[in-house]
């Protein structure tokens, strides 16, 4: 095994039949070049052309592959070489395998992109884009991300206006940022209620297909389901979660895994069953709202619950007085309203600030967020706390006064440029 670390590389598989590995070195194509056959016996190795061949370890060869060297990637700006191969993943792991004894190590593309970031061939602003590509995002997260470098301009035409024009940009950009850093990063939202609340058939509801299974009997969902939901271009990952109750047993572990599922949530919906007289859980979250009460049922955070109405098909036996629509799985009616519901309030909580330290007090600023917000999709836009965070400083510091500041947080946003 190698004594040092000659350079570095990453693997991009899709799980099926094709795979791509990176390599990234000072001379990369010396130390991946003594591992390929080519086709045929041109000398030459042109930057950017694909040449055809056969990956071998000693004298096995492993796999079919074509090389691809770049002395400047078009869109890393690093000198490179890409191993495409197909066979599956099994052959990608021995051609991993290989280069890992010639001396490179293995990284996530996370970490390489990181690695290019801290070297100076790519901007943060570019290092996040492609870290949402990479990611699990929706259309419209690829729209955004992919817009990156439109936002870059904008951002260095905002630093070089005068101190009054740059504070109205600023504005509209920090306005638009709720709907980028949604798209971006997909908002993770979880249904909870009492047992036999409707959330198992909500879920089937919203995603128009039969994947919980739905009983009268309290306690048919004991694990968390989760699915991916698309509303309006957006990504959204909805959870079925067990009902919220105390006993014992079976249910203890679930009330533990629903707590533990709920610190990783952007959102709860909480799901009032009125065809049946309110539990004390319920009645809890209405008096948060109320300003009643302080602590949400299993600690929720009062700020990310929603109130929902569920099967408003049957006679009501109650009303709560804070519920923001009202659904029926069974009909079909509100879905397309609570689908409205979540992408508003995923969205007003990506990017609004709660300054109260009380749970009541928070529930009502995110309300009247909620109700003061109007949505607004604009290209480019900012699509990370990161930037968010920058621009709100940049903001403040134009107001202030302090252009010179405000200029410097502008230039962090893009970074350096090589």
């Amino acid at each position: 095994m190698p004594s040092r670390v000659r350079g570095c590389f990453c693997v991009s598989a899709s799980g099926g039949a094709v795979g791509t590995i990176i390599v990234v070195a000072r001379n990369a194509l010396r130390l991946v070049q003594p591992f390929f056959i080519p086709k045929t016996q041109n000398p030459d190795f042109p930057e950017g052309k694909l040449r055809y061949g056969w990956f071998k370890e000693d004298d096995e060869v492993i796999a079919e592959v074509l090389l691809c060297r770049w002395e400047r990637h078009p869109r890393w700006g690093c000198g490179c070489v890409e191993v495409h191969l197909h066979g599956g993943c099994a052959v990608v792991e021995r051609v991993a395998e290989t280069l890992k004894k010639r001396g490179l190590k293995q990284v996530s593309t996370n970490d390489l992109l990181k690695m290019l970031e801290r070297r100076g061939f790519i901007s943060p602003l570019q290092r996040e884009a492609e870290e949402v590509l990479l990611g699990d995002c929706g259309e419209r997260g690829v729209v955004v991300a992919g817009n990156w470098r439109r936002l870059e301009r904008l951002i260095e035409e905002i630093a070089g206006l005068p101190r009054q024009k740059a504070i109205q940009k600023l504005q509209v950009l920090l306005e638009t940022a709720g709907c980028g850093l949604i798209a971006a990063n997909p908002p993770h939202i979880l249904i909870a209620g009492p047992p036999n609340a409707g959330k198992s058939s909500l879920l089937n509801a919203l995603i128009r297909q039969s994947r919980c299974i739905v009983h009268p009997e309290p306690g048919t969902t004991v694990d968390v389901i989760t699915v991916r939901l698309e509303v309006d271009g957006y990504r959204l990952f909805v959870s079925d979660t067990a009902g919220v109750c105390e006993e014992e047993g079976l249910w203890e572990a679930a009330m533990k895994r629903l707590r533990q599922e709920a610190q990783r949530c952007d959102l709860i919906l909480w799901l009032h069953d009125t065809s049946r007289p309110p539990t004390k859980h319920d009645i809890a979250v209405q008096n948060i709202f109320k300003g009643k009460e302080q602590i949400a049922p299993l600690g929720l955070d009062p700020a990310r619950i929603v109130p929902i109405i569920s099967k408003a098909d049957k006679e009501a036996v109650w009303l709560p007085e804070v519920a923001f629509c009202a659904t029926s799985a069974r009909r079909k009616t509100g879905i397309d309203r609570l689908k409205e519901v979540m992408l508003r309030f995923a969205t007003v909580l990506s990017c609004c600030r709660q300054r109260g330290r009380k749970g009541a007090v928070r529930a009502r600023e995110m309300v009247s967020a909620y109700n003061g917000w109007t949505p607004r999709w604009r290209l480019p836009t900012l699509f990370t706390q990161r930037q968010v965070k920058l621009c709100s400083r940049a903001l403040s510091a134009y107001v202030q006064g302090d252009t010179e500041r405000a200029r410097q947080l502008l230039a962090k946003v893009v970074g350096e440029k090589r």
